[in-house]
């Protein structure tokens, strides 16, 4: 930490400065934060922000004293996306969702998800091979998104979202966007 007890990271000006680089790769950009300035990095933009990555701090904000951190403005802004679900809620009523979701990923039920996701990976990687034989160019990123759409459709939900991935794709960039 320096001097004035804050944590390392990006100004103000230094924010808004880098956002388009941001908005251009935001995996990379936060993983080029972390090697800059460690696993806590602040954000002073409109509002104070941290980014947190080391295991020991991301257990003690999401399990171990979860009651003492709230979600920020950038989640109570996907409120008219996602209703008040998981991603956003917060105390007691994300408790109760929690509790309610927390069955379908017990360590047992896991297991049983493997067959699933071995033949969905399997169809991925047919139709990859396909279109690498015809020289077809296409994103990997959006790939993997309807990989995984597909594989919680199956095990989560027992239906097939496959039809329905690319709608629900641009609405996640949507959201994204909205949400930035």
């Amino acid at each position: 930490m320096n001097a004035n007890h804050h944590a390392p990271g990006l100004g103000l000006f230094q924010f808004f400065k880098s956002f388009p680089e941001f908005r251009a790769d935001p995996l990379n950009f936060m993983f080029a934060l972390t090697r800059r300035h460690g696993h806590v990095v602040r954000f002073r933009g409109a509002w104070v922000t941290h980014q947190i990555t080391h295991p020991r701090d991301i257990e003690r904000v999401l399990q171990t004293n979860a009651q003492n951190y709230r979600k920020g403005r950038s989640f109570k802004r996907l409120l008219p996306i996602t209703g008040n679900g998981l991603l956003v809620s917060d105390g007691d009523f994300w408790r109760r969702q929690r509790r309610l979701a927390q069955p379908a990923f017990q360590r047992q039920r896991l297991g049983t998800y493997a067959p699933a996701m071995t033949a969905a990976t399997e169809q991925m990687l047919a139709r990859w091979a396909t279109l690498a034989a015809r020289g077809a160019v296409f994103d990997v990123a959006q790939e993997m998104m309807r990989l995984a759409l597909h594989i919680i459709g199956l095990t989560v939900f027992g239906t097939d979202l496959t039809a329905e991935s690319d709608a629900i794709s641009r609405s996640q960039d949507v959201a994204r966007a909205f949400s930035i």
